[in-house]
């Protein structure tokens, strides 16, 4: 309501699983906002009190960051004291740098919008980036639009608490309450009221055809038409039939249900179906016994080490908790051993819940 009938200045959007130490969202932020100036006053006249003033406010924050992320001075100076005073005035700078900036470019009663997308991708600083937002970036002339798994970026919180707390747990009698930390830090940041829910896709995609198309091949209606059927195979029946011929590996969903080895974001599902388009063909056999042809049997053995790597690299990264994780990355490959190590961990996970529901009830 505070903003109805203003006009918006959105800067292009940020993508944060391109993060690590060197590059946050503070730095993206600035080279997005100088890059836009920067074109803005291209060859073309402008007012040369607001360029200069602009510059000035870009060098000011620029070097306050530069402090922040550890260039910090090993004696006593007055520059370092200075330089300490302005890292805590970050958050007034970048809300002067913005005014600044949306004067420069006439645009001077607009609000400047940032889009953060998928801010749960990035898992080892989607931490850190919050707390960036937090600190900094709640300024009154920027609106930032966030989109995120929330589910994600608590476990993603629950694993930052976990090492940051570790060793208070170890040396002491405190209990420190992990999970709660890591819901009332979403809470703070992400108010209930401030949220627009997105509606589960999962029935959607069951009822999703799927026609799979290469225009770079001749043989493209020939090599997918066994997939594409009457045109109305479900995207589900389509990815899964497809991983069964080319790995032999059966993955069954529930009736009415998306099996959860489909993936529900759209990045994801064109990763997915990139992996199983790229495996090699394999082909059916005359006698019904696929292994007997050597050539079929080092084709499926290629293609499970592909799905092998997209399984452990990607779904697990995106679908397990870190425990989890671990479990799935620990598993010997003895076959003798599996059955014995899966004993052990599902022993070992009914224990943990029989704990927490003693001591919840």
């Amino acid at each position: 309501k505070n903003v109805s009938g203003q006009e918006f200045t959105c800067l292009p959007p940020i993508d944060p699983s391109y993060f690590d130490q060197n590059r946050n969202i503070l730095k993206s932020v600035l080279s997005k906002m100088f890059k836009m100036a920067k074109n803005k006053f291209n060859g073309k006249s402008c007012n040369e009190a607001d360029f200069t003033d602009l510059w000035k406010s870009f060098e000011r924050v620029y070097k306050t960051l530069e402090y922040v992320d550890g260039a910090k001075k090993e004696c006593y100076t007055l520059e370092a004291l200075n330089e300490s005073s302005d890292a805590s005035d970050l958050r007034d700078q970048m809300q002067k740098l913005i005014s600044s900036f949306l004067k420069a470019i006439g645009e001077n009663d607009n609000i400047l919008v940032l889009l953060i997308d998928d801010l749960d991708m990035n898992v080892s600083f989607a931490a850190e980036m919050m707390e960036q937002i937090r600190k900094f970036l709640m300024v009154d002339n920027l609106i930032i639009l966030v989109s995120a798994n929330l589910e994600q970026l608590q476990s993603e919180m629950r694993e930052y608490y976990s090492k940051e707390f570790q060793n208070v747990v170890k040396n002491s009698d405190l209990n420190i309450d992990i999970d709660d930390l890591a819901a009332k830090y979403l809470l703070k940041m992400f108010p209930p009221k401030r949220r627009i829910e997105l509606d589960d896709n999962k029935k959607n995609l069951l009822q999703t055809a799927l026609i799979l198309e290469d225009s770079s091949r001749k043989d493209s209606k020939e090599r997918f038409k066994k997939y594409n059927g009457d045109n109305r195979n479900s995207l589900q029946k389509v990815l899964l039939t497809m991983l069964w011929d080319k790995t032999r590996l059966l993955f069954i969903p529930k009736k009415d249900q998306l099996h959860p080895l489909i993936p529900t974001t759209m990045r994801e599902l064109f990763q997915f179906i990139a992996v199983l388009v790229d495996m090699e063909e394999v082909e059916e056999p005359m006698n019904g016994n696929l292994f007997i042809n050597q050539e079929n049997y080092e084709k499926i053995k290629k293609n499970l080490a592909i799905f092998n790597s997209y399984f452990l690299n990607i779904w697990v990264s995106h679908h397990v908790s870190e425990d989890e994780k671990q479990l799935i990355l620990n598993m010997p490959q003895d076959i003798e051993e599996v059955n014995k190590y899966l004993i052990q961990a599902i022993n070992k996970v009914g224990n943990k819940y029989k704990e927490e529901k003693i001591c919840y009830e």
